[in-house]
């Protein structure tokens, strides 16, 4: 990747993402040497990645969109391109999508970018640029009443007692739109504090996040965020997608 402070290449930290594989954390490098493919009688595929055990079947989804407001379908973005606001779609006209099922339990831990230091993983709890080191400090840091938030999806939480957990916007200040659980529980031999929050406060539903204690080559000990996808569970490929299927 380019570094743009040293007017040189450096190498990433984000080459994969890890997956919970028994009981150790395995990172995926999306070499396609580790994938397997197989094609299914109905038309779909099914997908086998050998270093993860991670699996999930590929489909192609179709509907039919005619007379629907080629706006809303859009969106906000490529709407703009518009030349007629009220313009629908013809009859005949068809919306495909790539539908993504997952057939096992996922455990996914990312790697992110920290900036222009590419030798360092963003993905790590913080505050006032201090690292968290295990996930007891996580509920004390981040305790119900103080004025440290932990970022969360697309919103900010805090730890309150009896296990509650009180969700917050990202304004400036902050209010108060909800609350969920939080837990922390063994999984195939990690320790994982799991966070509930309702489905209409999340950007993926299906997803629910975690945190994790972790070992870090350049930070010692940090705590990192993670997500649990549950088997069965469908991702299309476009928020364009996700927005027909609404309709």
């Amino acid at each position: 990747e380019w570094d743009s402070s040293t007017m040189a290449f450096a190498p990433r930290t984000d080459e994969g993402d890890f997956y919970l594989v028994g009981s150790e954390w395995v990172l995926d490098t999306d070499s396609a040497a580790d994938a397997a493919i197989t094609y299914n009688a109905d038309g779909s595929a099914t997908l086998i990645n050998s270093n993860t055990q991670f699996s999930a079947k590929i489909s192609i989804s179709q509907t039919d969109i005619s007379g629907l407001s080629m706006k809303a379908l859009a969106g906000s973005g490529a709407g703009k391109l518009l030349i007629d606001d009220s313009a629908l779609f013809p009859a005949g006209s068809l919306a495909f999508t790539t539908l993504f099922e997952n057939l096992n339990d996922e455990y996914q831990v990312e790697v992110w970018d920290n900036g222009n230091d590419t030798t360092i993983d963003g993905n790590r709890v913080s505050y006032l640029d201090q690292n968290v080191t295990n996930l007891a400090d996580v509920e004390t840091t981040f305790a119900a009443g103080s004025d440290q938030y932990l970022w969360l999806d697309n919103n900010r939480v805090q730890f309150a007692a009896n296990e509650i957990l009180n969700i917050y916007n990202r304004e400036f200040s902050p209010v108060l739109i909800g609350t969920g659980t939080y837990v922390t529980t063994p999984v195939q031999g990690q320790t994982l504090l799991m966070l509930n929050v309702p489905a209409s406060l999340k950007e993926h539903p299906e997803e629910t996040s975690f945190l994790v204690e972790w070992i870090d080559p350049n930070l010692g000990n940090i705590v990192k965020t993670g997500f649990f996808t549950p088997a069965n569970s469908i991702d299309t490929d476009s928020d364009f997608a996700g927005k027909w299927r609404k309709l």
